[in-house]
């Protein structure tokens, strides 16, 4: 007996060992380049959206400027010229800033986490943020300090990306980048040092974008934030899921609003009442969420499109307004008594009467969609004179001819799945409604992650349920020698 009784004197090591198992999470091996590492640590968790400064606080002349500046942002963004157990979901708080202009979540970044306000980008690919040293267009911009940061590693790579006439530069890095309970350790993105300042693309308090498009467009080259989780297949569903409010021509809406609510790795229920139409993406490669438009129409009147890709819209939550091709513009002034082209920077743009109540509908799968007066007008001046929120748009060869954004956005629940690929659209909900009230609470960084995808240079496994399984063998081993 005496073998036996010297096994049991390290009884309370292994207690506390066991003790300790128990309580660890998994994670396995992810990176960029190979397969990314899963540790989950909790449940779900939340992050909430807000809101720019309200368009009516500017003056026609600087309307012009901002009208200006979203057709070169656009046109240049598409290549335009200028002119199961171990699933989690997490939702991140929107806020809404310049009145449906932009809409952003807080994101953490390094060692120790810090938080940065991003535009959640499904029009793009990259993440970039401003630097410390960033000296051109960075004014007011709170700013990220590699050296402060103890994970963070030099790629020692330029980075440039452009807006028409307006870019951003800098150099790539890896580091801790979390949101809405998820982490990846070794998330590639641009430290911005230059950003051209006479088309400003950082407006306090945002500090950078997070674009959630596919790897294809990434002008870094690296897999997208949402995608390392994705394939990692830590989501509870295949999807990412937006939930935008309104308040342009709000009464009293001030310059930051509560925006709703970024949901990863499935849908939020409450906000949304019927099904979601889904409808598949095109089998070409993987670069833009984009559908193709099945019919399209103004004042109830039929504009005819063509079945090919000019018909192509990309399906944007970083673009505040709705481009279309030119001749699809030129007709849809046709159906609006009184309207005329804009000229100098309201050159993209239509005008029409103010007292026109014009309601343009289409549809990509089987339901129809509506953007009513309310949202058509983007801009009133003095005179009676409206600016429609459709401007013309001249991509690139390879681009999207369409660019569905905000304007449509904020009046659906709209789902991007992954696997297999498309975008849903469902009826906002009386919850989801209810968040556009003036005043609400603006969302609160939340910090902790569930979810961790450690990347392929630190492997180690820790995982709820394989954890405790271990665990209890241990013990049942422990019982056995005890007999």
């Amino acid at each position: 007996m005496a073998p036996w009784t010297a096994r049991r004197l390290p009884h309370a090591l292994v207690l506390l060992v066991l003790a300790i198992l128990s309580t660890h999470t998994l994670a396995l091996d992810v990176s960029d380049d190979a397969v990314d590492n899963v540790a989950r640590r909790s449940p779900v968790l939340g992050v909430p959206l807000q809101r720019r400064n309200p368009r009516r606080h500017l003056t026609e002349d600087e309307y012009g400027a901002w009208a200006q500046r979203q057709v070169e942002y656009l046109r240049a963004k598409y290549g335009g010229t200028s002119s199961e157990d171990k699933r989690a979901i997490g939702t991140a708080g929107l806020a809404n800033q310049n009145t449906d202009s932009t809409f952003y979540a807080s994101v953490g970044f390094g060692t120790p986490l810090e938080q940065y306000n991003l535009i959640l980008d499904t029009g793009s690919a990259d993440t970039w943020i401003a630097g410390a040293d960033c000296t051109t267009g960075c004014d007011g911009v709170k700013r990220f300090a590699a050296n402060a940061s103890s994970t963070f590693r030099d790629q020692n790579r330029p980075f440039t990306v452009h807006y028409g006439s307006a870019s951003a530069r800098g150099s790539l890095g890896r580091d801790v980048v979390q949101m809405a309970g998820f982490e990846v350790q070794d998330q590639l993105f641009a430290l911005v040092e230059s950003v051209t300042s006479n088309k400003p693309l950082l407006h306090s308090p945002v500090s950078g974008l997070m674009g959630l498009a596919f790897r294809g467009i990434a002008a870094s080259g690296g897999m997208p934030f949402w995608l390392r989780l994705a394939n990692g297949g830590v989501f509870d569903r295949p999807m990412m899921s937006f939930c935008l409010t309104r308040f342009l021509d709000v009464d009293g809406a001030s310059a930051l609003e509560p925006g709703g609510y970024f949901t990863l790795g499935g849908v939020n229920s409450s906000l949304y009442s019927g099904d979601i139409d889904f409808v598949p993406l095109p089998d070409e490669g993987q670069t833009y969420w984009e559908l193709p438009l099945k019919t399209f129409s103004v004042n109830g009147a039929t504009i005819p499109l063509a079945n090919d890709s000019t018909s192509d819209a990309a399906i944007d939550t970083g673009t505040t307004l709705i481009g279309a091709p030119t001749a699809i513009i030129d007709q849809m002034m046709t159906h609006i008594p009184g309207s005329f082209s804009g000229q100098d920077e309201y050159e993209a743009y239509f005008m029409y009467p103010c007292n026109s109540s014009v309601q343009v509908q289409f549809s990509f799968g089987s339901r129809l969609w509506t953007v009513g007066p309310r949202d058509f007008k983007l801009i009133e001046f003095s005179n009676g004179t409206c600016v429609s929120s459709f401007f013309r748009l001249s991509p690139g060869s390879s681009s999207p001819k369409w660019i569905i954004g905000d304007t449509f956005l904020k009046t659906v629940y709209s789902v991007f799945q992954y696997d297999p690929p498309a975008i849903g659209f469902a009826t906002l909900s009386k919850t989801a409604l209810e968040l556009s009230t003036v005043g609400g609470e603006l969302p609160r960084p939340s910090q902790g992650a569930s979810v961790v995808i450690t990347g392929a240079s630190s492997p180690r496994i820790a995982h709820p349920v394989l954890s405790s399984l271990f665990g209890l063998s241990f013990f049942i081993f422990y019982i056995l020698l005890t007999l």
